[in-house]
């Protein structure tokens, strides 16, 4: 007789069901409990990130109190010069109703004076110049001009030091910045191999689904988290720079202006009645043309073009003038308009500014003339202004740059500015236009594209990173550029557009359509995929391999997959001995198969391919998951076409 066993409706395990029902709940609570810990971590962290930016307020208060100081003794020594130049001119008036006349020649130890200032008499001039030492007093007039010109050369450099010391306070704090957020990320980065290692770890153990899923989404957050404090780390070293270069500049020009005040001292001491150790040395300022107008030159603060410039300008140019850092950015070479220097400005203002910084670019330096401006939010009266100005001044600006300037508008307005300021700048000749962080929306995208005949034969750089292009702006670009719009671009940046697979069939239509001219095509920090950037590899190896390209894939959410692709053509007979130009980027990807990566490196050796640009064909660097493949050893296998 066989014997049946009662098997338990849930599941045929003799287990009890309560028993079942507890070992789920203490999986969820160790799940819980995982959770738990992480964002004790993350409090933790943003604790310290708090104490940190607390600390950073002290010290910028602290700074800002020592700026105030510092301007309260710039305004003191300013009062003092005032005060200099009037008591001079106090006694220049008791002179004038002394025994002797202002404006009479005398004869004095057989030679020939003739008093006032600026030039000589017609009827009686001096034949040889009476030696300070025994001459009378020069004129109360020329007395006050020569301390007048004198005192606003000193003011003048006194200013310029102050613009200086502004400009090294932020570089201090920038470089602080950069420092901090450079510790930052080697946290992060720290903090994710101490999250593998712990995984590794587990794996040798049984994990609960769920804690495998926390695991990856912790990892995720991570790896953002790096992206992101990599980026801003890289627009910050870009600023400094940027900095650095305006301080090089400013102290230049403290340094010339010293240098003429030097040589100037011995000229202003002669007109005072001063004694001077030179007789060469002791012609007045006044009687020098040339040495006038340089003195006036100086004591603006400005070179001649800009002072004829800003004299031109009217009532702006006051604004100019009484901002250090507004002119300073004036000044620059090329020309640069920041946010600091726009600080504070009424609306009315902000428009006139930007207008008249356009024209003066347009004029301020050697070709190729730039317009350069970053960080300022920009309103539809700011852009009519923009637009006004480049379509009558005559401008022939060759290059633009406009880095984190968005049209700070309601959507309607906002597309309406996007579409005034490709009108103004349809007017000029450009080369290059720089156009990142702008946050243009499709919409923007479309008003580019119907202004963008304007540059057919001119235009060769195009950016147009970080600008929330999405598929549909993408598409339209690369539609019109595959249907011969620029001929003669050679760059395109399209990263961190929030670009999917979605838009990969233009873009490859694109990219079969290049010209001859056309070179880089930047779409890192996208989110393309394996299938997008298998369909971008496969069309950039099969179809004029030969042609330079430099295609940026990097951190775009990339597999294995386009590497499988590559090893399919490396192993192709119809591919042995090609030379190609094309160098592929596909570096902080998710990238995981060293097998692959290192059969391609084989491929390509037994092959016989090379490159002729001698650029790597494909990098694949900081792939977290090739970890353990050798670079050196891929580098040899492939004859230098793979790195990572």
């Amino acid at each position: 007789m066989t014997v049946e066993v009662w098997q338990p409706p849930w599941g045929g395990d003799s287990a009890d069901p309560s028993e079942r029902c507890v070992s789920t709940l203490q999986q969820r609570v160790a799940e819980l409990e995982q959770k738990l810990k992480l964002r004790d971590e993350d409090l933790a962290a943003e604790r310290e990130r708090a104490s940190r930016a607390r600390r950073k307020v002290r010290q910028l208060l602290t700074k800002v109190q020592e700026r105030d100081a510092a301007i309260l003794e710039l305004r003191t020594a300013l009062e003092q010069v005032a005060m200099g130049g009037s008591v001079v001119a106090s006694a220049g008036r008791s002179n004038k109703t002394g025994s002797r006349p202002a404006h009479s020649s005398r004869q004095e130890n057989g030679r020939t004076a003739v008093a006032g200032y600026g030039g000589s008499s017609s009827s009686a001039a001096p034949a040889q110049p009476a030696s300070p030492r025994n001459s009378a007093p020069a004129p109360a007039a020329s007395e006050q001009q020569a301390v007048r010109r004198l005192s606003r050369r000193q003011i003048a450099i006194m200013e310029r030091a102050e613009i200086v010391r502004q400009l090294e306070d932020h570089l201090m704090q920038m470089r602080s910045n950069l420092a901090e957020g450079e510790r930052e990320l080697r946290d992060l980065n720290e903090k994710k191999k101490v999250k593998e290692g712990e995984f590794k770890e587990k794996q040798e153990q049984d994990q609960a689904p769920g804690e495998i899923q926390v695991h990856w989404q912790t990892m995720g957050m991570i790896g953002q988290q790096i992206q992101e404090k990599r980026t801003f780390n890289q627009d910050l070293s870009t600023k400094i720079r940027e900095l650095e270069e305006q301080v090089r500049q400013q102290q230049a020009l403290i340094e010339q202006a010293e240098s003429k005040l030097a040589r100037k001292e011995k000229g202003a001491s002669a007109c005072l009645g001063v004694e001077s150790d030179s007789e060469d040395d002791v012609r007045p300022i006044a009687e020098s043309p040339a040495v006038d107008e340089d003195l006036d030159a100086v004591s603006a603060g400005a070179d001649e073009a800009l002072q004829a410039f800003l004299a031109a300008a009217g009532s702006v140019a006051a604004v100019i003038l009484e901002r250090p850092m507004l002119h300073a950015a004036f000044e620059a070479q090329p020309p640069l308009l920041g946010s600091s220097a726009m600080a504070g400005l009424k609306p009315e203002e902000h428009a006139q500014i930007i207008s008249l910084f356009a024209a003066w670019s347009a004029v301020a330096s050697e070709a190729p003339h730039a317009l350069r401006m970053s960080d300022i939010n920009l309103k539809l009266t700011d852009l009519t202004e923009l637009h006004g100005t480049l379509c009558t001044c005559g401008a022939q600006l060759e290059e633009v740059e406009l880095m984190r300037c968005p049209i700070s508008e309601a959507r309607r307005q906002g597309s309406q500015g996007a579409a005034m300021l490709f009108r103004g700048l349809a007017t000029q000749p450009l080369r290059q236009l720089s156009l990142g962080y702008n946050a243009l929306g499709p919409s923007g995208a479309a008003a580019l594209v119907q202004a963008a005949s304007a540059w057919q034969g001119s235009l060769e750089h195009l950016g147009l990173e970080m600008n929330g292009l999405g598929d549909a702006g993408c598409r339209e670009v690369a539609q019109a550029l595959a249907g011969g719009l620029l001929p003669g671009l050679c760059s395109l940046e399209l990263g961190w557009n929030e670009l999917s697979a979605g838009c990969a069939p233009e873009l490859v239509d694109f990219l079969e359509k290049r010209t001859q001219a056309f070179r880089r095509i930047g779409l890192g920090g996208n989110k393309l995929g394996c299938d997008g950037a298998s369909a971008l590899v496969e069309t950039a190896l099969t179809l004029r391999a030969q042609r330079p390209l430099d295609l940026d894939l990097s951190m775009n959410h990339v597999g294995s997959k386009p590497l499988a692709g590559m090893v399919a053509w490396a192993e192709d007979q119809a591919n042995a001995g090609v030379s190609v130009a094309v160098s592929i980027s596909l570096e902080w990807n998710v990238v995981d198969d060293a097998e692959t990566a290192l059969r391609l490196a084989k491929a390509l050796a037994r092959g016989g391919i090379a490159s002729d640009s001698g650029a790597p064909l494909l990098r694949l660097g900081n792939n977290d998951e090739l970890i353990d493949l050798d670079p050196v050893e891929v580098k040899e296998e492939s004859r230098g076409l793979v790195v990572c």
